[in-house]
């Protein structure tokens, strides 16, 4: 494992990164113990703060997670969520311009993450392209039923001034 310690404090990050490492690498719970035993006992001494005892009872917690429904639950989620299908790819590329296949892709992968509230400004940051030719382009997209947006909540402020939220895009898709 290339993970060393190089300061005092540090010995528990190092130790979760390795064991999340050893279990996405399919090492059972006794290999991920005895790899974090082996990689302990070559650290040097004037880095480590904790006794012996302790090490061992967080190697033990840290395996209790690694190995939990709640680590492998959340992995699933995060894999899952990120994944696009064939079919919405294909939504992706059957867009008439570059800049409407970027915008398309960027919307499709903040909907799959939960995050499809976006402003045009940041759409043309993320993209590299002109706040203009977002708002163009989102014109299309949305007439087009490839998109749909959803106006952000408007608020009157105390000076009569207004704010409004950021539009939600999403793309509706039959796999959801």
């Amino acid at each position: 494992m290339g993970i060393a310690l190089t300061a005092p404090g540090t010995r528990h990050d190092a130790m979760m990164r390795i064991a999340v490492y050893q279990r996405h690498a399919g090492a059972t719970r006794e290999e991920n113990q005895s790899a974090l035993e082996e990689w302990y006992a070559r650290q040097p001494e004037e880095l480590i703060g904790s006794t012996p005892e302790e090490v061992q009872r967080d190697i033990s917690g840290i395996l209790d997670w690694v190995y939990s429904d709640r680590f492998t639950a959340a992995r699933r989620m995060a894999r899952d969520s990120t994944t696009v299908s064939e079919s919405q790819m294909d939504i992706v590329l059957n867009q008439w311009s570059r800049s409407s296949r970027r915008i398309v892709f960027l919307l499709l992968v903040r909907t799959r993450l939960g995050q499809p509230r976006i402003s045009a400004a940041d759409i043309g940051k993320a993209t590299g392209i002109s706040v203009r030719t977002v708002y163009d382009a989102i014109h299309k997209l949305v007439d087009s039923e490839v998109i749909i947006r959803t106006e952000g909540r408007r608020t009157q402020l105390p000076d009569k001034t207004y704010s409004a939220e950021c539009c939600s895009y999403v793309l509706p898709h039959k796999a959801g």
